[in-house]
């Protein structure tokens, strides 16, 4: 039965710019205007980790993976951070398996496919500004061109 009713709420420091939920459905990844990113529990609603996205001043979008194996973060600056998802459960500064640092511009939407081997990324503040990026092999396999 859907009854819309609210069951719970959490907190962070600063504004909320993006959320998640994991592959599982289990935890809820938010992404802040601050620059970091919070893990919560869905369950309990607690907060399981926090960190802070390298280099990230403003956070503007977030995905995980499909199989659970990859967390992308983006910031106002154009760069994208994937982190493996293990270690943004248990530390408090990953370092990011790839930095895609392609885009000039702001990254607002970032997808992984089901397979986990392509992110799509893009910017709403430029239409020509996309990429497609391989996760699974850490280069960059194609970028849209500019007209």
């Amino acid at each position: 039965m859907k009854t819309k009713e609210l069951i719970g709420s959490t907190k962070i420091n600063g504004r909320v710019a993006a959320s998640t939920f994991s592959s599982d459905s289990k935890k809820v990844y938010a992404s802040s205007g601050d620059g970091e990113v919070y893990v919560w529990d869905v369950n309990s609603r607690k907060c399981l980790n926090r960190f802070a996205d390298e280099g990230s001043l403003y956070g503007l979008s977030i995905a995980t993976s499909r199989k659970g194996q990859n967390v992308a973060c983006s910031s106002n600056c154009g760069v994208v951070n994937i982190y493996n998802q293990d270690s943004c459960l248990q530390e408090t500064n990953p370092k990011p398996v790839k930095a895609i640092m392609k885009l000039v511009t702001g990254v607002t939407s970032l997808t992984f496919n089901p397979t986990t081997e392509i992110l799509a990324i893009a910017s709403e503040k430029n239409e020509r500004s996309s990429q497609i990026d391989s996760s699974s092999f850490l280069y960059s396999i194609f970028k849209l061109p500019r007209h």
